[in-house]
């Protein structure tokens, strides 16, 4: 029966595998981070651009970005699978298809997250993304049972308010003014912030008209 070593018996060329072993290990860790973080990065100034822009549609540049956020995520699923980020980058890739308004391959994305983690802390950013996916696919039904699901299972969800506002404008849109009302209103008892609540006011009253 094999025997494990104790540290005194290692030797000098002993001692020297395990200190090589240790920076294989640390390059690889660094490696599959840095990976990560370069992804984030892309994804996160991508984001910054776009918002800076206010336009309704991401310019080619931020589409750029999205691009090199979705390979460098790829690159971590593919040469890292067991890294504590993969679950990350693959919203990282869904959600950067979910701005370049590629809604299937999105909404494909985000199923796959919930798939493959499903105790992941990122499920319901998920089923909000699908929700948001489907809307882009002009299934206002489906993403009307999704957002709804999402509000029903994950009372505590921290983004209430988006799939509040996300149902409410999906109503909007269908013509339901009454549904979209109502859930305008109630996105306003949610006391949002300044820009939100502005923008909230105008779109309830646009229903009402």
């Amino acid at each position: 029966m094999r025997r494990w070593l104790r540290p005194r018996e290692l030797g000098r060329r002993g001692l020297l595998s395990a200190g090589c072993c240790l920076l294989v290990l640390l390059a690889s860790g660094c490696a599959y981070y840095n990976t990560f973080y370069t992804a984030r990065k892309h994804y996160k100034e991508a984001e910054r651009q776009y918002e800076v822009s206010g336009q309704d549609h991401p310019s080619p540049t931020v589409l750029e970005l999205y691009q090199r956020s979705i390979e460098r995520s790829q690159k971590v699923l593919v040469d890292f699978p067991k890294s504590k980020w993969v679950d990350d980058a693959r919203y990282l890739i869904a959600m950067s298809y979910l701005r370049r308004e590629d809604w299937e391959k999105a909404r494909t994305g985000f199923e796959e997250l919930i798939a493959n983690h499903p105790q992941s802390k990122l499920v319901p950013d998920a089923k909000l993304g699908i929700g948001m996916s489907l809307l882009g696919l002009g299934d206002h039904v489906g993403a009307q049972e999704v957002l709804d699901e999402t509000l029903r299972d994950y009372p505590k969800f921290d983004r209430r308010d988006e799939v509040i506002l996300e149902l409410a404008q999906n109503a909007a849109r269908r013509r339901d003014y009454p549904a979209a009302i109502q859930g305008y209103t109630a996105l306003l008892k949610q006391d949002p912030d300044e820009e939100v609540r502005r923008r909230v006011y105008e779109a309830r009253g646009e229903a009402y008209l």
